[in-house]
């Protein structure tokens, strides 16, 4: 954060507005370095078989009236998903545990989780796709493409299980504000919309949002169980080498079912509950 601070710092002889920047740049720096962690496959500390127990009709999603996901130009009012019959999933009970993978194992050894959460995808696709594959032949991250039936491509990436301080909650991203162009030193203001708090049956707090910028437009939704584990996972038209795709991203039904469903949280390898320091 420190390095981050002074990126955004004028000359010693320009007064800095710091007061109305720095939130802005603590949510969207972090973020940002979040993300460039998933891009090269440890972002938030890998995600095993991820999408193991998809189906996209999951468990009933509850809002929680107390406490909107506000600040976007277009809130999304609450939304519950059909229940799907028994056999597409397992209860959400929240008892399962998920396994420890660090980082760094991650790193020494991605090939055994990029293939399970591959094969899981392959395995569980939503309705209307068709193909799961790597980004890039022979690619080892967790950012992946999925063919719809219709021949247009889309994207998906996957990440989850750095532990989180207790009471808090996921990120809204309608509430980030102007982010930090440390190319630049310019702030960005992004264009999040409909984020919408839900409460999964476990008492887990997820957020969806949306985001466009430019021609891309991408579907988010941060999850933190009652354990005090954190999910993320992100569906973009834009493919991690920065084209645009012909397919429009997952919803953000789809990827609430995805976080809904017991066999996918269980599967999400997690690091150690203080493993994690400040990012």
């Amino acid at each position: 954060m420190p390095g981050l601070l002074r990126e955004m710092l004028p000359a010693a002889d320009v007064e800095p507005p710091i007061p109305d920047v720095l939130p802005g740049v603590r949510a969207g720096g972090a973020r940002r370095r979040r993300r460039r962690r998933l891009g090269v496959g440890v972002a938030s500390l890998v995600a095993g078989a991820l999408l193991a127990g998809t189906a996209v009709g999951a468990l009933a999603l509850t809002s929680d009236d107390d406490a909107p996901a506000t600040g976007g130009p277009a809130a999304a009012p609450s939304r519950t998903v059909p229940q799907p019959p028994p056999s597409q999933t397992a209860p959400h009970t929240g008892a399962a545990q998920p396994p420890t993978v660090s980082g760094d194992e991650f790193l020494r050894n991605p090939g055994p989780i990029h293939d399970a959460v591959l094969a899981a995808l392959r395995a569980h696709l939503p309705a209307g796709v068709v193909e799961a594959e790597d980004q890039d032949e022979g690619d080892r991250t967790l950012f992946f493409r999925l063919t719809r039936d219709d021949g247009t491509v889309t994207t998906i990436v996957l990440g989850g299980g750095e532990p989180a301080i207790p009471g808090a909650e996921p990120v809204n991203h309608c509430q980030l504000g102007p982010q930090l162009d440390t190319k630049t030193g310019n702030m960005l203001q992004a264009d999040w919309s409909e984020c919408v708090r839900s409460v999964l049956p476990d008492g887990s707090k997820a957020i969806t949002g949306k985001l466009r910028q430019g021609r891309e437009t991408s579907v988010s939704v941060s999850l933190i169980t009652p354990a005090g584990l954190t999910y993320d996972v992100s569906s973009s038209n834009r493919d991690k080498f920065g084209t645009i795709l012909s397919g429009s991203a997952l919803n953000s039904a789809e990827l609430l079912a995805l976080v809904a469903n017991q066999d996918v949280i269980a599967a999400i390898p997690s690091a150690p509950t203080g493993s994690v320091g400040p990012h």
